[in-house]
C-alpha cells in the first residue's frame, strides 16, 4: 500500500510542478550565490544562502526516497529513466557532500563572530568542492524530463549533431579552397609592392592562409561586414575579390539554407518518430479536444440537465454559433437524427455528458490498424457463417424436395386390395 501510494505521488502532475520548481529556484539561488560572490569579494556568505540551499537538498532527498519507495533499487536502475534516476543519484550525493562540507563551514566560522561562513572559504580552495559547485548548477537539466516542449528541442538538437558535422566539414573545405585562392593572389600583389598603407589593411584580412580562412568566416557569420574585406580587395586583386564575393554568396544563399532546410528535416522526422513526444503529443491533443466536446455539451444542455435530447441536438444545430462549433470539432450537421443515433449507444433517448465526449471522439478520429484488422475478421467470420447457414439451407431443401419426388412407399395395402372388390 505504501508502495503504492509512493507511486501515486511521484507519477501526478503536481509532484512534477513541485520538483520542476524547486529545480529552477535551486538554479537561480545558483546564480544569485555567484552574482553576490562576484561583488563581494573577500566577504562571508550570509547564512541565508546556505538555509536555502539545505532546503533544496532536503526537498531533492525527500523525491529520491519517494522514487525509491514506488519503484525500488531495480525499477529505478531498469527502468526506462536508469539514466536519469542514475544521474539523480549522483546530484543527492553531492549536494548531501556540500551540505556536510556547509555545516562545517558553519560551525567553524562561527568561531570568528562575522554570523558567516567565513572558514568555509578556505575549504573551497579544495577542487573537489568546486567540482560539486559545478555539478549544481547540472540539476537544471533534469528539467528537460518534466518540460516536454523543452525536451523536444533538447531532442532535436541530439539527433542533429551528426549533420552539424557533416555541415561544418564541408564549410571547412570551402573556406579552405577560396583562402588558398585568395591568399595566393594577395601574396603575389603584396610581393609586387603596394603603398603602405594599402598594405596594412590588405594584411587586417588576408595576411596569411588562416587569417584569411577567419575573414571568409566571419564574413558569413556577423562578426565583420563583408563590405570591408571585399573593399580592401576590390582595387589590387580581380580574382581575389570575385573568389571573395562568390565564397559569400554561395555559403550564404546555398549552403546555408540547404543545411538548414537539412536540420529542420531531420528534426521533424525525429519528433515524428520519438515515442514519448508523440505519446505527449497526442495526450495533450486529446484533453484539448475533450475540453472542447464539454463546452459544447455545455452549450447545447442549456438548462444543465446533464443530459440531452434529439430535439435540443436538433435546435442546437439551427444556431449558426453552435453550428461553426460542430464544424471545428468536424462533426456534420447536416443530419441530426444520425448524428444523435451513433452517439446515443445505449439507446436510451438522452445522451450524458461522457457519452456525448465519448461518441464524438469515436466519430472524430480515424480508424486505426487494429481497428480494420478487427473489422475484417469480423468481416470474414460473418462470410463464413453465412456460407455455412447457405450451405446446410441447400442440403435441408434438397433432401425435402428429393422426399416429396420420390413414390409413397407407405400407400395402404387395404387399398391396393379393396380395388379388386368393385
Amino acid at each position: 500500500r505504501r508502495s503504492s501510494l509512493s507511486k501515486r505521488v511521484v507519477t501526478s502532475s503536481p509532484f512534477d510542478m513541485l520538483i520542476s520548481s524547486v529545480i529552477i529556484g535551486n538554479a537561480a539561488l545558483i546564480g544569485v550565490e555567484i552574482q553576490w560572490q562576484a561583488t563581494n569579494l573577500g566577504m562571508s556568505m550570509p547564512v541565508s544562502f546556505y538555509i536555502l540551499r539545505q532546503i533544496c537538498t532536503f526537498v531533492f532527498l525527500v523525491e529520491f526516497i519517494l522514487r525509491l519507495r514506488a519503484f525500488g533499487i531495480r525499477g529505478l536502475c531498469c527502468g526506462r529513466h536508469a539514466g536519469w534516476n542514475l544521474f539523480d543519484a549522483v546530484m543527492i550525493v553531492s549536494m548531501l557532500f556540500e551540505a556536510l562540507v556547509d555545516t562545517l563551514g558553519l560551525v567553524f566560522g562561527s568561531e570568528d563572530g562575522n554570523g558567516g561562513t567565513s572558514a568555509l572559504g578556505q575549504l573551497r580552495i579544495v577542487r573537489t568542492l568546486r567540482v560539486t559547485r559545478l555539478l549544481r548548477a547540472i540539476r537544471l537539466n533534469r528539467l528537460i524530463r518534466f518540460i516536454v516542449p523543452l525536451r523536444t528541442l533538447i531532442v532535436s538538437i541530439w539527433v542533429t549533431l551528426k549533420s552539424l558535422f557533416w555541415s561544418m566539414v564541408l564549410l571547412l573545405m570551402m573556406t579552405y579552397m577560396s583562402g588558398t585562392i585568395i591568399t595566393q593572389n594577395v601574396v603575389d600583389t603584396l610581393e609586387e609592392g603596394i603603398p603602405a598603407d594599402l598594405e596594412n589593411k590588405l594584411c587586417e584580412y588576408f595576411c596569411t592562409l588562416d587569417m584569411t580562412m577567419v575573414t571568409l568566416y566571419e564574413s558569413i557569420a556577423g562578426g565583420v561586414s563583408w563590405r570591408d574585406p571585399l573593399l580592401s580587395l576590390g582595387g589590387l586583386s580581380v580574382v581575389a575579390a570575385w573568389t571573395f564575393a562568390a565564397h559569400v554568396s554561395l555559403v550564404i544563399f546555398a549552403v546555408l539554407n540547404v543545411v538548414t532546410g537539412l536540420f529542420c528535416t531531420r528534426a521533424i522526422e525525429t519528433t515524428q518518430k520519438n515515442p514519448e513526444l508523440v505519446a505527449s503529443s497526442i495526450v495533450s491533443s486529446r484533453a484539448k479536444h475533450i475540453s472542447k466536446m464539454m463546452a459544447l455539451f455545455d452549450k447545447i444542455d442549456k438548462l444543465s440537465k446533464g443530459s440531452v435530447t434529439l430535439d435540443d441536438v436538433e435546435t442546437a444545430m439551427k444556431e449558426p454559433e453552435l453550428k461553426a462549433y460542430f464544424h471545428t470539432l468536424e462533426l456534420d450537421t447536416t443530419d441530426a437524427w444520425t448524428l444523435f443515433k451513433l452517439i446515443d449507444a445505449d439507446r436510451s433517448g438522452h445522451i450524458s455528458k461522457d457519452e456525448f465526449v465519448k461518441g464524438c471522439e469515436a466519430l472524430n478520429s480515424n480508424a486505426t490498424g487494429v481497428e480494420l484488422a478487427k473489422l475484417s475478421f469480423e468481416h470474414r467470420q460473418l462470410a463464413q457463417r453465412t456460407v455455412a447457414f447457405m450451405d446446410d439451407t441447400d442440403r435441408r431443401l434438397t433432401a425435402i424436395a428429393t422426399s416429396l419426388a420420390a413414390p409413397s412407399s407407405l400407400a395402404s395395402p387395404r387399398g391396393q386390395s379393396g380395388r379388386g372388390y368393385f
